[in-house]
């Protein structure tokens, strides 16, 4: 079994560094939360427009689920994924 491991590396940056390191830090979170927004954006969308029965199935397991081939088209055009975000 491979064993995993990790290096910490402690910085010294200077104040402009820093001061990048914050800019970054910033623009990282914006991004973040552009996307969650897009993503639950995205996903009220998809709940109001799905019917009774597709939710009703996706409570059941993986292996139990039975969606008609309408459904499956549905679900796999509108159903919001990483790729579609």
């Amino acid at each position: 079994m491979a064993t995993k491991r990790t290096h910490v590396y402690r910085l010294y940056p200077d104040a402009t560094m820093a001061h990048v390191l914050d800019q970054w830090c910033d623009y990282r979170r914006y991004c973040y939360n552009k996307a969650l927004e897009l993503w639950n954006a995205t996903y009220s969308e998809y709940r109001m427009l799905v019917s009774p029965e597709i939710l009703a199935e996706f409570k059941e397991p993986k292996e139990e689920r039975q969606f008609t081939e309408e459904q499956n088209l549905f679900i796999s055009r509108y159903y919001p994924t990483a790729a579609l975000i």
